[in-house]
């Protein structure tokens, strides 16, 4: 197959892929360290803070910003959802992965509130009084202030956790990014699945994606679509080549240095505006992936472990922060106080219970990802016109070129 030159873009087409590897370890260590930045952000920054405010600063500002992390996700999303298409696998492939979709978010979410659930009956939530003692009532002083029953999880993890982002009505508190990765994955696998159709089609992107970052208030549905464009680069090896130019690591690091400056400048002195975090996002990972380094650290051993528990790890931090760590608030208080030593030591332990708790969902991962399999089976054999040679579906049509 002839290399494509540099300056060329890859079209929107099945097989049309110069690099057949659907996925990238990178996007998994990304994903993990990003996902760890998280809750070490509700630990440190926003659950102790107010009470030890070395914990705030321009360092910290930049590797614990959750809301960065979290528009980190949403642009890795993207180029998952994306890479099995671009790697020649067609659009069944991102019909499989539609089928999967609401399954492979929702039976962890269940899974979670199904915690909070047994905690909640057990009598071993303890935040509200840890909020007063560490002067976040308006935070985790505020979350599952209500009572509940079976049949409210149910319908708040099938159904609600979709629709509403209102902290004080949620199981999990955190959740609220999971209306627009459901609505992000919705609009990436409408992009692949029509694109064929239209000419000019990188423009098309192009101008979606600026739609997309004006008219969404976060602006973090934009993320998804620089995914796309990202996993078609990296599908013909564009990130590969452009790692060989000589001046490409010291301009890498320019950025990534320009950008951790700026972001935890802006969050320690409290100046960041709201919705910035997807424009520091999207040239961030871009410089990541244009850097050989970079890349090799995001795609270790320790890196790629964090990416596997990396939903996992997103998920029980709330239960942990509740129960665990509020707890230890709780307790401290009532038997010497919360020294500076304590507050150390129950934050690092509400980060390590944390991971371990991630390891420990591994069954719900296994599960879910066996039903979402089972689930696309069954699709497939009730509708066999699906199943075509190299992926194509009925309904295919390409432009001429």
């Amino acid at each position: 197959m002839e290399r494509l030159p540099v300056a060329k873009l890859p079209r929107f087409a099945a097989g049309s892929s110069a690099v057949k590897s659907s996925r990238s370890s990178v996007l998994d260590g990304l994903r993990g360290w990003a996902s760890l930045s998280v809750v070490c952000y509700h630990v440190f920054w926003e659950t102790f803070g107010l009470i030890r405010p070395e914990f705030k600063n321009p360092a910290t500002g930049f590797l614990l910003d959750g809301a960065l992390a979290v528009s980190i996700f949403f642009l890795l999303s993207g180029e998952a959802l994306s890479a099995a298409f671009f790697a020649g696998k067609g659009k069944l492939a991102v019909i499989k992965l539609a089928i999967k979709r609401y399954p492979r978010l929702t039976i962890p979410v269940l899974a979670t509130c199904l915690i909070t659930f047994a905690l909640s009956r057990t009598d071993m939530l303890f935040n509200g009084r840890a909020g007063m003692i560490v002067g976040r009532s308006d935070w985790i002083g505020s979350w599952v202030r209500f009572p509940f029953g079976l049949g409210y999880v149910l319908r708040y993890a099938l159904i609600s956790v979709y629709t509403t982002s209102d902290a004080t009505t949620a199981l999990n508190a955190f959740l609220w990014t999971m209306r627009l990765e459901l609505v992000g994955s919705v609009i990436v696998f409408a992009i692949l699945l029509t694109f064929g159709w239209f000419r000019l089609a990188w423009l098309i992107l192009a101008a979606l994606t600026v739609l997309l970052g004006w008219l969404t208030p976060t602006h973090n549905l934009a993320c998804f679509t620089v995914g796309i464009g990202f996993a078609a680069a990296r599908s013909h090896g564009m990130f590969d080549r452009i790692q060989r130019m000589p001046f490409m690591p010291l301009l890498c690091w320019t950025i990534i240095s320009v950008i951790a400056f700026t972001d935890g400048f802006l969050q320690w002195a409290e100046l960041a505006p709201e919705g910035i975090a997807p424009f520091f996002a999207a040239p961030l990972v871009l410089a990541i992936f244009c850097d050989r380094t970079a890349c090799r650290f995001f795609s270790s051993k320790l890196s790629r472990m964090l990416g596997r528990v990396s939903f996992p790890l997103y998920l029980v931090q709330f239960p942990v922060l509740i129960s665990f760590t509020s707890g230890a608030i709780v307790y401290a208080t009532t038997h010497g106080g919360l020294g500076p030593q304590v507050v150390y030591l129950i934050a690092g332990s509400s980060v390590a219970f944390c991971l371990v708790s991630a390891v420990l969902f591994e069954p719900v991962e296994i599960f879910t990802k066996w039903f979402g399999q089972r689930l696309v089976e069954l699709v497939m054999a009730a509708w066999p016109r699906l199943v075509q040679d190299r992926g194509q579906l009925p309904f295919d049509r390409q432009i001429p070129h």
